[in-house]
């Protein structure tokens, strides 16, 4: 099972930041999931919510500020908001990425492409995203490989929860490879259809789910453990593993 950080060991430097990253690797996690934002110059930075408010110094959108004003913005840990090229610059050859679409731009596809590209993490990325359109323009773009739909949300939509029932018409629309679902939405069927389809299962966990007493936590590591996906994001890649590993014994 992969243990990907959930924007880095979320829970032990702020999210999304390099120490973060760093931190994930030192803790055994093979892949570190980001997210992705793109400047009004079409610079991909890493950051999970469309403005800067909750994690920077300032609160400006990141698609309707230029790259010269986002790189002077700092992170509660004194990091300037982290471009995208530069993580894949520190982090080649330490681990793989899973990198998360929020928005995306042509010319902010084709240089999250070349980053990849430029620092050898293209051959073996992970690009997912909650929509559709963002995955159908990546591989527009000429990508070719493993490629994640990703589902669950806390929608009371009967429509919202129909899809993440049965996501696999637009799972196979985008030419995914892998299904990234939270831990919760999962039922045995979907399960054995993505494994007869030759799919790749990933888990996903929210910061809220991070955020529960470990007891809870310890009892949703354990039946993600029973359950063994091909992956897991989590934010607390240090205990996440340590409950992984005692179920082994």
């Amino acid at each position: 099972m992969e243990i990907i950080a959930h924007r880095g060991a979320s829970f032990d430097a702020p999210e999304n930041s390099l120490d973060a990253f760093l931190r994930a690797v030192d803790q055994g996690a093979q892949r570190l999931e980001l997210d992705i934002q793109i400047s009004k110059d079409d610079v991909p930075y890493v950051c999970h919510d469309e403005s800067t408010g909750r994690v920077a110094d300032r609160d400006l959108v990141v698609r309707a500020t230029p790259s010269a004003t986002l790189d002077t913005l700092q992170l509660s840990n004194g990091e300037a908001l982290l471009r995208f090229e530069t993580l894949c610059q520190e982090i080649s050859g330490r681990a793989e990425l899973n990198v998360e679409i929020k928005t995306l731009t042509d010319n902010g596809a084709r240089a999250l492409l070349a980053a990849l590209q430029k620092h050898g993490l293209l051959t073996n990325a992970l690009i997912t995203s909650f929509h559709p359109n963002a995955l159908h323009r990546i591989r527009a773009m000429g990508y070719t490989g493993a490629m994640g739909l990703i589902v669950g949300s806390d929608s009371k939509s009967v429509r919202q929860r129909a899809y993440e029932a049965w996501p696999f018409e637009t799972w196979k629309d985008v030419r995914a490879s892998h299904l990234i679902m939270h831990h919760r939405v999962s039922h045995p069927l979907q399960r054995w259809y993505l494994r007869r389809h030759g799919g790749t299962l990933v888990f996903w966990m929210s910061m809220k789910d991070e955020s529960q007493a470990p007891t809870v936590r310890a009892r949703y590591y354990r039946r993600i453990a029973k359950i063994q996906p091909d992956g897991v994001i989590v934010g607390r890649v240090k205990e996440a593993i340590a409950v992984f590993q005692d179920r082994k014994h």
